[in-house]
């Protein structure tokens, strides 16, 4: 079975109404919404909807135009990095979809809402238009506050739509394997701490300068890891929030347990995490894994989710964020 998921993400993360209103236009052309997780303080939602492929390009530009028509960039609050409405729109491929039809299938979507919305719409990822333009922090950079700006600069351009840009913003389109979208909680709001152990574990690492006064650049701890530190409102809670863009690589509790020692080795503490989205089995499995001896659980996912501190924040159940379970909950597994 050709399907494919879609992990969109909205600049809006406390009108209830709006962001249900958004994903049902998803859901009336044939899309099944798997999962919505949002926040005030992050101003963002993430929508989670998977559909046959054939069925996924409407679904996609109806959600989009939805999106675009009821969120007003020049309203937005929150920590999130945004440059638009709908601000991220990534297509994964599932079953026996190739990741190659979800890039032609990005570009069917830009195509689409570009003749009817222009707005300023970008293709990111390994298939992207420009190179410059393949990572999402180089298209994001400044927000919506800079994106009129740096489009009239020629600092990055649009590959489909207007270069104008209008109270939704801009669109960032792509394709990719499954990721891991995860936070790690600090016990309190001590924000430099989450930069600087972010700082430490993303592949990109950080400047360093050496003792004579030269900065360089400090290799991260991970492979496949992006992160950074905020303070996210609504949970009164600095984070280190990560993408760990290879699933296994690294595991999900090594990049858990590492934040801990290094939040305890600055003073500070971790209190558990939270799953942004959907989890795959597998990161949970190895979790398990992982934890069940150390804490004498039995074969349930119950160590998984006691040693990650999966449920600190808010409510972690497997059968609703396992991205497997949500599946089969749809029969498109």
């Amino acid at each position: 079975m050709k399907i494919v998921e879609c992990v969109a993400n909205i600049s809006e993360g406390s009108d209830l109404d709006k962001i249900r209103t958004i994903a049902e236009a998803a859901e009336r052309q044939g899309a099944s919404i798997l999962d919505i997780d949002g926040g005030k303080g992050a101003g963002r939602t993430v929508i989670t909807f998977a559909a046959p492929l054939e069925k996924m390009c409407s679904a996609a530009v109806s959600f989009i135009t939805t999106a675009c028509q009821l969120i007003d960039m020049r309203q937005h609050t929150g920590v999130h990095p945004c440059i638009g409405s709908a601000d991220v729109i990534p297509f994964v491929p599932l079953g026996d979809t190739d990741i190659t039809e979800c890039a032609d299938l990005a570009e069917q979507v830009a195509e689409k809402i570009s003749e009817t919305l222009q707005i300023p719409t970008f293709i990111y990822g390994k298939f992207a238009k420009r190179v410059q333009q393949n990572k999402l922090s180089a298209i994001r950079r400044g927000g919506y506050q800079s994106l009129a700006e740096r489009l009239e600069k020629g600092e990055i351009t649009p590959d489909f739509g207007s270069a104008k840009v209008g109270s939704a913003g801009g669109t960032i389109i792509g394709s990719r394997p499954i990721m891991l979208a995860y936070n790690i909680n600090l016990a309190n709001d001590d924000v430099p701490l989450a930069s600087k152990i972010a700082g430490l574990i993303r592949t990109s690492g950080r400047l360093k300068r050496t003792p004579e006064g030269t900065q360089i650049r400090e290799a991260g701890l991970f492979p496949n890891c992006e992160a950074i530190g905020w303070y996210i409102e609504d949970f009164g809670r600095a984070q280190v929030s990560t993408n760990i863009r290879v699933i296994g690589n690294p595991p999900i509790h090594t990049v858990y347990e590492t934040v801990k020692k290094l939040a305890s080795e600055n003073n500070g503490e971790v209190t558990g995490s939270e799953i942004i989205g959907l989890l795959p089995l597998e990161s949970l499995l190895e979790a398990q894994k992982y934890y069940r001896n150390a804490l004498n659980f039995g074969d349930d996912f119950s160590a998984a989710i006691a040693g990650l501190g999966l449920a600190d924040v808010k409510p972690f159940d497997p059968s609703l964020k396992v991205l497997e379970h949500r599946l089969k909950t749809f029969n498109l597994l």
